[in-house]
């Protein structure tokens, strides 16, 4: 937290996985939301799909596209940490978030479905 506060102060942007290093996959960790709170940036939620991909095992299942493959970035509605937030208004904020990521995952994996061999 300190080093993302950091490159915020020497104003850079900062991009973070919002269910954290270990997962749980799709639940946001409350991270996020405090460094916007304390900074005052909006998160902005974004997502990736490709038309051809490996998919690994992994925890999160991170994806890899293939070469020449078609992407998609989706992007949602910022959403606006105010400061002064207590705890159970920070939490509404982290399920506003999770909510928010769910809904433009889903859009992205459905984005190619369409096309022949993604069924």
């Amino acid at each position: 937290m300190r080093e993302m506060l950091r490159a915020y102060q020497d104003r850079y942007d900062i991009g973070i996985t919002p269910d954290g290093p270990r997962g749980p996959r799709y639940r946001v960790q409350n991270g996020i939301i405090e460094l916007a709170r304390r900074t005052g940036m909006s998160i902005i939620p974004l997502t990736f799909n490709a038309s051809r991909k490996k998919i690994f095992r992994s925890w999160d299942r991170f994806l890899l596209p293939y070469p020449f493959s078609r992407g998609v970035f989706i992007w949602g509605k910022p959403l606006f940490v105010p400061r002064h937030l207590d705890g159970d208004a920070r939490e509404q904020k982290r399920l506003l978030l999770e909510r928010r990521l769910r809904e433009i995952t889903d859009q992205a994996d459905r984005y190619f479905e369409k096309e022949p061999g993604n069924r």
